[in-house]
């Protein structure tokens, strides 16, 4: 009987260890077969299925380019793409956002130097959903005639302004931590857009307005420091506000000028998104003429919308 006991007490030891094994196994295997999937870094095409198949994945958006018809709907349109997760941020804590893990996914600027300094990828528009944003100074055709010079005293400033330049000089805004007033500065001086010393006078008051990101603020800044070398009497609006409020200002009276950009401009007269840079103004030039709104010369700068994501590798 001692041994029977014994025999049985050896048997169920043995089956528990198998047991043990086997839970161990099934574990260690499980682990193995474990994979993270990574949001694609590579296209909007590519993002778009990755989101139907995580609708949680999160988007982080600014006041600006989150609230537009001409970005998300037509990330929409085009893509099939439709976020349900957003949340809104200041445009410039957006790209830090993305790389923490904040957020999945970024609204940004393409000409942001936030992109770089946070090692981002901007996804690659394939099915060309955003249309080309060119800045060029708008102002109420009625008002032209208080400045006979005004076009040909900025037109040295909207020569030098390509995509490569404003890319280098909001970095040196929003990466190194310079002033807006002084990058603005230093590159008028640089480029000998404004003189050591006036080179005009008593061409009367004009009111600069802007938008909010570093960007606009820096172009609103190279008008005022241009027009006020060039002899006019400039009070600063800078910055206004978001699209709608600088619009408003601008035909209300409260502004004089500010730059607008091409597919903004054709979203305010209803019009879509054009993706050739010079078709883009010639079209919202002379829409918005009958609006009363004169665009004047552009810059050769493209700053489009784009959605960005961390590397991969």
């Amino acid at each position: 009987m001692k041994r029977l006991v014994a025999w049985l007490g050896v048997l169920v030891f043995a089956l528990l260890l198998v047991g043990c094994g086997s839970d161990k196994k099934s574990s260690s295997s499980a682990k193995t077969t474990t994979v993270v999937q990574k949001i694609p870094d590579t296209s909007l095409t590519a993002l778009a299925a990755y989101v139907k198949s995580k609708p949680n994945t999160k988007l982080c958006v600014d006041s600006e380019g989150g609230f537009r018809a001409d970005v998300l709907p037509l990330v929409k349109t085009t893509y099939g793409l439709e976020f349900t997760n957003i949340q809104q941020l200041g445009y410039e804590l957006i790209p830090p956002a993305v790389k923490s893990g904040q957020c999945d996914v970024g609204i940004v600027y393409s000409t942001a130097g936030l992109i770089a300094k946070n090692d981002l990828k901007v996804l690659d528009d394939d099915k060309k959903a955003f249309g080309a944003y060119t800045p060029a100074p708008t102002i109420k055709t009625a008002n032209l005639s208080k400045y006979p010079t005004l076009q040909d005293d900025l037109k040295q400033l909207t020569d030098a302004l390509d995509t490569a330049t404003i890319t280098e000089l909001n970095a040196r805004v929003d990466v190194d931590k310079e002033t807006a007033e002084k990058v603005a500065g230093d590159f008028l001086k640089e480029k000998g857009i404004v003189k050591s010393s006036p080179s005009g006078s008593g061409k009367g008051k004009i009111t600069v307005g802007s938008k909010l990101d570093t960007e606009a603020q820096l172009l609103g800044l190279m008008l005022s420091q241009t027009l006020t070398n060039k002899g006019y009497d400039v009070t600063n609006k800078i910055p206004t506000g978001n699209t709608d409020i600088t619009r408003t200002a601008l035909v209300n009276g409260d502004i004089d000028i500010y730059w607008e950009f091409t597919s903004s401009g054709l979203n305010i007269v209803k019009e879509k998104p054009i993706g050739d840079p010079q078709a883009a103004y010639a079209k919202v030039k002379q829409l918005d003429a009958a609006n009363g709104i004169t665009w004047l010369q552009a810059a050769t700068m493209n700053d489009n919308y784009a959605l960005a994501v961390k590397k991969t590798s």
